[in-house]
């Protein structure tokens, strides 16, 4: 058997563009796959990446304060996720 190994870099823009391609499921699947990397990275030894890496979304909110574009796309997130919070926090009254 012969094996091949390549190693391929995926800029921020290739996975741009492949998660809007996904359904809505798979855009859900990707946040649940990236809590499970982030969970293992923290478990592994990580552990300023707190528990689901919220020490980088703060620097990541750095960021983002330098980049209008990326800050617009994020507060269009934010308004129905925020909602959904709201929801998911009454429903469980």
């Amino acid at each position: 058997m012969t094996t091949a190994t390549a190693t391929i870099q995926i800029t921020p823009a290739m996975l741009a563009e492949a998660f809007w391609k996904l359904g809505s499921d798979e855009q859900a699947e990707f946040f649940q796959r990236l809590a499970d990397v982030v969970k293992a990275d923290h478990d592994g030894g990580n552990t300023s990446a707190y528990s689901l890496g919220e020490l980088q979304w703060f620097y990541l909110g750095d960021e983002l304060f330098k980049n209008k574009p990326a800050r617009d796309m994020l507060m269009t997130m934010a308004a129905p996720l925020y909602l959904n919070t709201i929801r998911y926090c009454e429903a469980r009254q």
